[in-house]
């Protein structure tokens, strides 16, 4: 967490000590309602839990230009979440994100490079899963044609738990293409992959088994070796546990710009994991949300 840390204070001592810059701001508030097919990760089909979630998060951006093509943004972010099914999962959260960017020439076609670091505090409800979230990523930007964009990025993330079968770190690798189809409407797509710890559950009719050989001892051994917990999350007896493994992303997206500064989007985004002993944890989630901007 100190390398987050130390890059947060060195990108404000940056915007701190430019001399003669230029500043603009920006508050951003967004709600969403979706709905997430296996929201419980759990690999047994018969027993996932879908859900609906919804939330509402609020930014504040300040921008900072310190010279022709270097920029410091610096923001805050807040945001709550509630999950009317699993009240367990209702979290809040708190955090602070700075970001160094560099754009290599003039012009809209000017590749533009992001360096960005985040600290937040999530609470959630059920309180072994509520820790510190820090991460950090690098985005490389290009605008195509007047009206593509594509977009490589890497991240890194670290979750800092209360309970070890939470507690993860990851990182990921992607790309994503936008298409501004008219002064409306916009569609952009992506995939990328995370290799690293996610948190996944079960019920105990399954875990139960699965620690005690009924599985076979693959499974025995593997699942007897990770940090888990009885957390009665998804139901009475249902298990956390933490597993390395693999995961793809891809997603599509649509939005539609009601105002300047207003737009309504339609996400769909599907989720494979394999762990370690190819076990699969698939979900879908598909969200509808509203952005405003002033």
């Amino acid at each position: 967490m100190r390398i987050f840390r130390a890059s947060l204070l060195f990108l404000g001592l940056v915007c701190a000590c430019a001399p003669h810059p230029t500043h603009a701001h920006e508050y951003r508030l967004q709600a969403a309602t979706s709905w997430v097919e296996n929201l419980s990760r759990t690999s047994f089909e018969p027993t996932a839990q879908d859900a609906a979630l919804h939330s509402l998060d609020a930014a504040y951006v300040h921008a900072r230009q310190l010279a022709s093509n270097w920029t410091v943004i610096v923001g805050a972010d807040a945001g709550l979440e509630y999950v009317p099914d699993f009240d367990a999962l209702d979290r809040t959260s708190l955090g602070a994100r700075a970001t160094l960017r560099r754009k290599f020439g003039l012009g809209a076609f000017a590749p533009v490079l992001d360096a960005s670091a985040a600290l937040t505090r999530v609470e959630f409800r059920e309180n072994g899963r509520s820790g510190w979230r820090s991460d950090a990523s690098l985005t490389l930007g290009k605008r195509l044609h007047e009206t593509w964009r594509v977009a490589a990025f890497a991240s890194w993330e670290s979750f800092t738990a209360r309970a070890a079968p939470f507690d993860t770190h990851s990182r990921r690798v992607g790309l994503e293409t936008t298409w501004d189809a008219t002064d409306r409407w916009r569609f952009s797509a992506g995939g990328a992959r995370l290799r690293g710890q996610v948190v996944a559950n079960a019920a105990w009719s399954v875990w139960g088994p699965a620690i005690n050989g009924g599985f076979g001892p693959v499974v025995n051994d593997y699942y007897n070796s990770v940090p888990w917990a009885v957390t009665d999350t998804f139901g009475p007896g249902w298990v956390a546990y933490r597993v390395e493994a693999t995961a793809n992303f891809w997603w599509a997206e649509a939005s539609f710009s009601l105002r300047e500064q207003t737009r309504v989007t339609l996400r769909g985004e599907t989720v494979k994991v394999v762990n370690r002993i190819a076990v699969r944890y698939d979900s879908e989630i598909w969200s509808l949300g509203l952005v405003h901007r002033f």
